[in-house]
C-alpha cells in the first residue's frame, strides 16, 4: 500500500480489503541461524482467513501451503486450530516468502496473542502442551457455567421462581463469554459482538436478581424506580452497542484506527456505573440487616474481583494460566455463595408460605355440622 506508514496499522480489521482488492500480499525474507535444525514452523494470527503461503523449494519453484481461520482442519496443509506452515531451511539459507491473505472482520480478538502482521516462528512440540495448559481452566469453567445454565433453567421451567429466571440469563451469559474465549472449535476465535451480546445478559439478570434479592421495592421505593429507569437505559445502550457491531462486521466496516467506538465507550462507562450501583445497593442493604445482604455482598465483591484480576497487569508476572485459574477460583466461589443465597431464599419464602397458610386455617371458623 502507497500510503503505509499513513495508515499506520494496529488491528486486522483495518485491514478489510477494500475494492476492487479481494486479499493482500505481503513479502517475507526469511534466513535460518539454526545449526541443528532444519524444519521450521511460523504461526500467522487467526484473524486472517484463507491464507496462501508460497514458499521456494531447491529448483526456485514454489509450494503453496494453504490455511486460515475459516478453514476446517482436513482443509488446511498443516490441520488445526492455528494458521500454520513449514517450511525447511539448512543453517545460513535464505529464503523469501510470499503470503497472499484476507482480513476475518468476524473476529478481531487475538486469543494466541499474535496480531497485527507477526508472524511467530516456534516449536511444535512446545505448543500443544502451552495450549493445554493455558487452556484447561477455560474448558472447566464452561462446563460448570453450562451445568449451572441448564440447571436454573429446568429448576424455573419446574417451580416459576422469577430468581431463577434471573440467574438463567446471568449463567447464560457468562458461559457465553467463556466459551467464546475458550477456543474449543478450531473455526470459532472470539467475537467482540458475542462479548457484548453475553455481557448485556449477564449484566441484565444480575441486575434484576439483584433487587429481588435485596428487596429494594420494600426497602426504598425511590430506588426502585430509579433501578427501573436505570436497567431501561442499560438495555438501550447495550442493544445500541450489539447492534453497531453486528452492522460493522457484517456491513462492509471501514475501520481506520483501533480507538474504542463512541457506543463502545458510553457502553463501557454505563456498564462500570451499574456495577458501582449495585455494589453501594448491595452495601446500604447490609447495614440495614436485610436476610442474606451480607452473603450477597460477599459473592459480588468476588465476582467483580475474578473480572478485574486479568485486567491488572501486574500480575501477568505469576503467569497466564495461575492467573486465570485464580480468577475462575473466585468466579466458582462467588457462584456457590450466590446458589447459597437463593437457597435460603427459597426455603425462606416456603417457610412463609407455610406460616401463612397455617394462620389463615387458625382464622376460618369452626362450623359443626351435626344435627343438634
Amino acid at each position: 500500500m502507497n500510503n503505509w506508514d499513513q495508515m499506520d496499522p494496529m488491528i486486522s480489521l483495518q485491514m478489510i480489503p477494500r475494492k476492487p482488492a479481494a486479499s493482500y500480499w505481503c513479502r517475507l525474507k526469511l534466513v535460518s541461524k539454526a545449526k541443528n535444525n532444519t524444519r521450521h514452523s511460523f504461526m500467522l494470527p487467526e484473524q486472517w482467513d484463507d491464507v496462501e503461503v508460497y514458499v521456494p523449494d531447491e529448483n526456485k519453484n514454489y509450494t503453496k501451503f494453504i490455511t486460515g481461520s475459516n478453514l476446517s482442519d482436513d482443509q488446511k496443509t498443516v490441520p488445526g486450530m492455528f494458521n500454520i506452515f513449514r517450511l525447511y531451511a539448512h543453517y545460513g539459507d535464505s529464503l523469501t516468502i510470499y503470503i497472499n491473505f484476507k482480513s476475518n472482520r468476524l473476529f478481531p480478538y487475538s486469543s494466541t496473542g499474535i496480531g497485527k502482521f507477526e508472524v511467530v516462528h516456534f516449536e511444535e512440540s512446545l505448543l500443544w502442551y502451552d495450549h493445554y495448559r493455558q487452556n484447561l481452566p477455560h474448558y472447566i469453567m464452561t462446563g460448570i457455567l453450562l451445568i449451572l445454565f441448564l440447571y436454573y433453567l429446568i429448576i424455573f421451567l419446574i417451580n416459576k421462581e422469577v430468581t431463577h429466571l434471573h440467574l438463567t440469563f446471568f449463567f447464560l451469559g457468562l458461559f457465553l463469554n467463556t466459551f467464546n474465549t475458550s477456543n474449543i472449535y478450531a473455526q470459532f476465535q472470539s467475537n467482540r459482538a458475542i462479548t457484548v451480546f453475553a455481557t448485556s445478559i449477564s449484566l441484565l439478570g444480575l441486575f434484576n436478581y439483584t433487587e429481588t434479592v435485596l428487596k429494594i421495592k420494600q426497602i426504598s421505593l425511590w430506588v426502585h424506580k430509579l433501578n427501573s429507569f436505570v436497567f431501561i437505559l442499560l438495555l438501550i445502550v447495550l442493544l445500541t452497542q450489539f447492534g453497531v457491531l453486528s452492522y460493522q462486521y457484517l456491513f462492509e466496516p471501514a475501520i481506520v484506527s483501533d480507538e474504542e467506538p463512541v457506543i463502545g465507550k458510553i457502553s463501557n462507562y454505563f456498564t462500570l456505573f451499574v456495577v458501582i450501583i449495585l455494589l453501594i445497593q448491595a452495601i446500604f442493604v447490609a447495614i440495614k440487616r436485610v436476610k442474606y445482604a451480607n452473603l450477597f455482598l460477599l459473592f459480588y465483591i468476588l465476582s467483580i474481583g475474578s473480572q478485574l484480576i486479568p485486567s491488572y497487569p501486574g500480575v501477568w508476572k505469576f503467569g497466564y494460566d495461575h492467573v486465570t485459574s485464580f480468577s475462575y477460583v473466585l468466579l466458582t466461589l462467588s457462584t456457590l455463595g450466590l446458589m447459597l443465597v437463593t437457597a435460603y431464599r427459597l426455603k425462606q419464602l416456603r417457610e412463609d408460605q407455610a406460616e401463612k397458610e397455617k394462620a389463615q386455617a387458625r382464622k376460618e371458623p369452626n362450623i359443626n355440622f351435626w344435627p343438634t
